[in-house]
């Protein structure tokens, strides 16, 4: 049985001369699956349908581990004990007051994300260290 009124996805055509070329395109590695040239012919259908079941049979997007989830579902865990108290003038009290301020508000959420892990381990680090020594 021909398809001939449905509308076919990922097919890609390329005209060389007067001879139009008929593609199937995979839509997540962009392989180039050459097709017969009739769209009409049952030659056409017994060799797209294949390719498109496999498409279908296959979710775009694989299971991931948590390790793999990225920054957004798998924040990095640095904790600072909470009994520590910065001096005034210490790197973690002037990190403290940064991250308090309108200029750290202002930055999009993936920055301040990038930019609290790095402050937050200095802190842990070099936190108690007056900045002026």
């Amino acid at each position: 049985m021909t398809r001939t009124t449905e509308k076919r996805k990922y097919l890609y055509r390329q005209t060389k001369g007067d001879r139009v070329y008929v593609y199937f395109r995979h839509p997540r590695t962009k392989q180039l699956t050459a097709l017969p040239d009739d769209e009409t012919s049952q030659a056409f259908a017994d060799a797209y349908d294949p390719l498109l079941a496999a498409v279908a049979a296959k979710p775009d997007k694989t299971p991931r581990t948590p390790d793999q989830l990225g920054r957004w579902k798998n924040p990095r865990d640095y904790t600072i004990d909470p009994k520590i108290v910065f001096r005034p003038g210490s790197i973690g009290w002037f990190i403290d007051r940064y991250k308090q301020s309108a200029k750290w508000r202002a930055l999009s959420d993936g920055t301040r994300y990038n930019y609290a892990s790095r402050l937050i381990y200095s802190k842990r680090n070099l936190g108690p260290r007056c900045s002026m020594t």
